[in-house]
């Protein structure tokens, strides 16, 4: 049955206060096949959105007249049952019956069991066929500064929740914002999320939380300003370099710098320990809900600007503007201090004054900025800086990934947990590829790589008969002189066990001007295959709303199914980044046959961002569309195969021993 078209909501969904008769059932059952599986167990009240807005106030009642509402949404558990009981009975030829199907799950599970079956359920039938969960992003200002949840009482929020539910949406996205929460140190007011919680509950959605120590405000898409804690805040102004800092002084406020994840200058407590105690009250406060099958599914990590793993090196609020190379940001006392540090180790004491002195500013084009433009990134001060800058950088999300580790997926080990990179795809066409640079996406030496991820020696142990081996392998480090920014990255979350979110899935290369090298399609693909050479799932999201003005990008969407979709990438890039691969890890690379290989699908799409605007009726078709040829593989882009080399690869072991059989898996 074909999902229905976003707007086509009935009133009574989600309650049962009324029991349906049978002839009622059946008429709803045959009156469109645009109408939704819940559509069997609405209420009486059968009108649509628009019906139930034009009502009368008389016709509303309160809450506590209304008929209690039913917490687990039935329609996706009944879905379950039905197909389970029926592959049981095999050559079973009654028909399916709503009625009798309640009856069932009324007597065999409990109401909360049911819904949390429901919700689990949804988006592993989407991936199982192949398909790409699709999430929404709710309104940033979903809970203001003062902990006020603004939307709680707007009835269009309450249906677009419904109406994404229905067209076939999983789940939808919240920034849990540090500054709405903690608004004084050690106090965490956790109501206006428990009552969103409920919302997206009774909708028969899930819920994706992001751990917000960021604030809002200051840079793409931020249409809100949403500060941190004033404690906080407080806090910067006793010591100035808790910020980011650029080679001019400006001090950045949006989010705590990476340096200082260490240092007691917040009321006795490190950053780090605010982190963790912040996310051990959310655990408490929503236990229930972390469970297996709970209502919510997946936490994302925020360890930087707009929540993202990178440093703000462009930032509109001091003046960026795309597509500006940026700027790097160490030059904070704790950042000059470490930097010196590694300086002297390194034997080259003078390069620990600062960062490069000719790497532009944050409007420069690349080849205003003789750092990039004449190589000086790829000799000996260059690397060597470069790699401290990238290493401070994954290293700060390991020490971030710890911290969730002790604090939630120690008590949750069900909940997914990832994080999220930014799509830094202008400038990318260029060998230096300078604004990734300056955002900390930087190629690391193979020795900090090796120590960062601690596999130094994790696989280098030599037995009888090795020695060709160990020469391979310095064959292979003499080639690959240093790791890229992705290789590294991947190997991290694979060994934290968490998910990569990565932006910019709906662009391309066409939608800028050729001066500005952009390859958005080109990093998506390095960054797909570095993760599934690694077993890490990626979940993708679009950097840039895709509507407006009345109607959809229609290219963009189709970019999105596309790019959600298994893709092929070509032999030479496979054996680049596994030759990349293999030598963090101390081994000499296998590379088979030059045959293309196929990467797999996404693991979900979050999509940016829920609005009024998008309720409108001339997105309904268009949406709906999106939505069902992401959650049917059968839709838009075809399947890869043929001709195409499907690899296995998993994290230690040898990638290519059969070549023709073998399939890359997350």
């Amino acid at each position: 049955m074909s999902s229905p078209v976003l707007g086509n909501h009935t009133k009574g969904c989600g309650t049962v206060a009324h029991k349906p008769t049978r002839k009622q059932l059946h008429n709803r059952r045959g009156a469109s096949s645009l109408l939704s599986p819940t559509s069997h167990l609405v209420g009486k009240n059968n009108r649509r959105y628009n019906t139930a807005c034009s009502a009368s106030a008389s016709s509303s009642s309160s809450e506590a007249e209304r008929a209690p509402r039913c917490e687990w949404h039935a329609p996706e558990g009944l879905q379950c049952l039905v197909e389970s009981s029926q592959s049981a009975a095999s050559g079973a030829s009654e028909s399916f019956s709503p009625a009798r199907a309640v009856g069932a799950l009324a007597r065999t599970t409990s109401t909360e069991e049911a819904m949390r079956n429901a919700l689990a359920r949804s988006a592993e039938r989407c991936r199982a066929r192949g398909g790409v969960p699709v999430t929404v992003m709710l309104p940033l200002d979903c809970v203001d500064q003062t902990g006020l949840l603004r939307y709680a009482s707007q009835r269009w929020f309450e249906h677009a929740l419904k109406s994404l539910k229905a067209a076939g949406c999983s789940g939808v996205m919240v920034d849990v914002w540090w500054g709405a929460v903690e608004r004084s140190p050690g106090e965490y007011d956790w109501a206006p999320y428990r009552q969103l919680l409920e919302q997206v509950r009774r909708a028969g959605l899930r819920l994706q939380v992001v751990m917000a120590f960021h604030a809002c405000g200051g840079n793409v898409n931020d249409t809100v300003n949403l500060p941190l804690p004033r404690w906080v805040l407080d806090a910067g102004d006793d010591d100035p370099d808790l910020w980011y800092t650029d080679r001019g002084g400006n001090r950045n406020r949006e989010c705590i710098s990476l340096f200082a994840d260490e240092q007691s200058s917040i009321l006795g407590r490190t950053p780090l320990q605010c982190y963790e105690d912040f996310m051990r009250s959310f655990g408490d406060a929503f236990e229930r809900d972390l469970q297996r099958g709970g209502a919510i599914s997946e936490v994302l990590v925020g360890c930087g600007p707009c929540g993202e793993l990178r440093y703000p090196s462009y930032p509109e609020a001091l003046g960026w503007r795309f597509p500006g190379v940026g700027e790097f940001q160490c030059y904070d006392k704790r950042a000059l201090a470490s930097l010196a540090e590694a300086a002297e180790e390194f034997g080259q004491p003078e390069w620990g004054l600062g960062g490069p002195d000719d790497a532009g500013w944050y409007n420069a084009k690349p080849h205003e900025a003789s750092f990039f433009a004449y190589g000086r990134w790829n000799q000996e001060y260059g690397r060597f800086f470069l790699g401290w800058y990238g290493h401070q950088l994954l290293a700060h999300g390991e020490r971030l990934m710890g911290v969730a580790d002790r604090a939630l997926r120690s008590r949750f080990p069900h909940v997914m947990f990832g994080m999220k990179c930014a799509g830094v795809h202008w400038w990318h066409g260029l060998e230096s590829r300078p604004a990734a640079l300056t955002a900390g996406y930087c190629p690391l030496p193979l020795s900090r790589a090796s120590e960062l991820l601690g596999v130094e020696n994790k696989d280098g142990d030599q037995g009888e008969g090795d020695e060709e081996d160990e020469e391979e392998v310095e064959n292979d480090k003499a080639v690959v002189e240093s790791v890229p920014f992705y290789t590294a990255l991947a190997r991290l979350f694979n060994q934290n066990r968490m998910q990569l979110a990565f932006t910019c899935v709906e662009m391309a290369a066409t939608d800028h001007p050729a001066e500005f090298a952009c390859a958005p399609e080109s990093l998506l693909r390095e960054v797909r295959l570095a993760a599934a050479l690694e077993g890490v799932s990626v979940l993708g999201e679009n950097a840039l709303e895709v509507y407006g003005r009345g109607q959809f990008n229609h290219l963009a969407l189709e970019r999105m199914v596309t790019a959600s979709r298994p893709i092929s990438v070509s032999w030479h890039e496979y054996s680049k980044a596994t030759s990349a691969r293999e030598a963090i890890l101390n081994k000499a690379a296998v590379i088979s046959a030059e045959r293309d290989v196929t990467l797999p699908p996404l693991t979900g799409l979050t999509f940016l961002r829920l609005s009024m605007e998008m309720m409108r009726a001339d997105y309904v078709d268009p949406w709906s569309t999106f939505v069902r040829a992401m959650n049917n593989p059968s839709r838009g882009a075809s399947s890869p195969g043929g001709a195409n080399n499907n690899i296995s690869t998993t994290a230690d072991e040898n990638l290519n021993t059969k070549p023709s059989d073998e399939k890359i898996s997350v």
